[in-house]
């Protein structure tokens, strides 16, 4: 008897898992833009920011990949100040 492998996984399993993977970007997209929002008003901290979303820096990643140019200033271990540059590019 040999192992089933994913290819042999009904198709129902791939629409379950498209749909698990669009959610997860309109999950990521909405905590970016949560993000952006703030920095609009001006330079923040993580400390700032940490209520709008746990991975900040993964989100300003995803900021900065869409065009926006976003500083991140060290002030002391562990705390930074992320600033909004301009608009996207």
């Amino acid at each position: 008897m040999t192992q089933p492998t994913l290819f042999d996984a009904p198709a129902t399993v791939y629409a379950i898992h498209a749909r698990e993977e669009q959610a997860e970007a309109r999950r990521r997209d909405s905590a970016a833009d949560r993000i952006l929002d703030a920095l609009r008003t001006g330079p923040k901290t993580n400390l700032e920011l940490i209520h709008l979303c746990q991975r900040i820096s993964g989100r300003v990643f995803d900021l900065r990949r869409r065009g926006y140019q976003i500083t991140t200033e060290p002030l002391e271990p562990g705390i930074y100040r992320y600033t909004l540059m301009g608009g996207s590019s």
